[in-house]
Formats: structure tokens, sequence, C-alpha cells
């Protein structure tokens, strides 16, 4: 799918319909879960935002521990705050963070959570995230990402 829509050109009718044999052929198995998540991205992509909320939502509570749950926890986190729900989601992503809910690692949640509070203007809150990841987190995949934010943040 990334490959796909890398180069721009690729009608998304055609990936869709791709994507949908998948999902008929192989009904629940982890293969049509990807599937269905790049419907959903797809969804986005168009605008149809309610189908691709529908099929988030429902991937990430089916999924959840997993890796497909939390590719789609992270796409209905960015969609959620796109569609201006910053705060509510700040205070699931805190959740999260505590350790309390396991929809995503601590780290990802972090990071995600330092993101809406820099989208929400929160600077202070935003550092003190992001340098909570860098400390307890040293190797994440996220600790760059988190260390560039504190440079921007000053």
């Amino acid at each position: 799918y990334e490959e796909l829509m890398a180069d721009g050109g690729t009608d998304l009718s055609e990936v869709r319909a791709q994507l949908e044999n998948v999902i008929a052929e192989y009904g629940g198995t982890d293969q049509a879960d990807i599937a269905r998540l790049h419907v959903a991205r797809i969804d986005l992509q168009e605008g149809e935002t309610e189908s691709a909320r529908t099929a988030l939502m429902k991937l990430a509570s089916s999924r959840e521990g997993d890796t497909i749950g939390s590719l789609a926890t992270l796409d209905l986190i960015r969609l959620r705050v796109a569609s201006g729900e910053g705060v509510e989601v700040a205070s699931e992503l805190q959740v999260m963070v505590t350790g309390r809910n396991k929809d995503l690692p601590r780290d990802t949640a972090l990071y995600h959570l330092g993101e809406v509070y820099r989208e929400e203007q929160n600077a202070d809150q935003a550092r003190t995230t992001f340098q909570t990841l860098v400390d307890e987190f040293p190797d994440s995949p996220y600790t760059r990402l988190a260390r560039q934010r504190l440079s921007e943040l000053g």
C-alpha cells in the first residue's frame, strides 16, 4: 500500500478494489485486518472521515494490544486531533502513559501526547512530555523525534 501510494499516480479506486478482494477472500485473518486498515486510510484521504472513523474504532477495539490495533489507534488519534478533539485525546493518552490503558506502548503514547500538547499550543506540557520520553525511553524510536521537538520548542 505505502509503495503504491508513494508514487502519487496510483488510482485509489484500483487499490481499494484490491484491498477489498483481500478482505473478501481472507475474512477474519490478520491480512484482511491490514487491508481494512488501509481501506480506512484511503477513506481518510478521500475525506470519508466517518467511514474511516467507524472502521478504525472497530479495528482498535477488536485488535486491542497488538500491532494492527495500535496502528488503528494511532490513525484514530490523528483523525480525532484533526477534528478538534485534542483535549479529549490528551486525557486518553495520559491514561496510556500511566500504563492503565495499554492500547499503545508508553513511549508511543508519550510522543503523541507531546504532539497533541504542541498542536494545542501548550508548549510547557509538550516540553515536559517530550523530556519524559527522552529520559525514560532513551532507546525508543521516538526519542530522536522528541529531541527534535524539544529543540524546536526551545
